[in-house]
């Protein structure tokens, strides 16, 4: 499966699904796309099948219009949240206060603060979180977030 966000011109893939192969039956195969924007944007989605010989070809191009996650404040968004410690996001609500600067964030829990990591994208800090939340403890913890010359607290409830 392969997404583009705001364009058709950026595919990037999301996703795979393992083909049951040449059947005379009927395959159903369903993908959920599970890192939606927060902002307000066209998603365009399309599948690449690739056959047993490396050959390929794509599907039909599908446009899916994403409301925006309506907020009081705050530049960035965490979620699922509350979350299991299986995975948590990161993602930017108002890109109006983010000029591609570098990321240094940390978390804090009671009974854990990480170290300050500096990454250099939204992408780096999510992968850095998914290796770091298995690590936190159940309850309430914060990410601190810093870039340019601003920082925002995110309240997050692990269960």
């Amino acid at each position: 499966m392969e997404r583009s966000i705001d364009n058709v011109k950026n595919f990037e893939k999301i996703g795979e699904i393992e083909g049951v192969g040449y059947s005379d039956d009927r395959s159903d195969y369903s993908f959920t796309d599970m890192e939606l924007p927060l902002i307000g944007s066209m998603a365009y989605y399309r599948i690449k099948q690739v056959d047993f010989s490396g050959s390929y070809a794509y599907s039909k191009t599908v446009g899916v219009n994403i409301p925006q996650v309506h907020t009081s404040k705050g530049t960035w968004r965490a979620y699922p949240n509350p979350t299991t410690g299986e995975q948590l996001k990161i993602a930017l609500v108002d890109r109006g206060q983010y000029a591609e600067e570098q990321i240094t964030f940390r978390i804090i829990h009671p009974n854990l603060i990480t170290q300050s990591r500096t990454v250099r994208s939204e992408r780096e800090m999510n992968d850095s979180l998914s290796q770091l939340i298995t690590r936190v403890p159940k309850g309430v913890f914060v990410v601190e977030i810093q870039w340019g010359k601003q920082i925002e607290h995110i309240k997050i409830l692990k269960k």
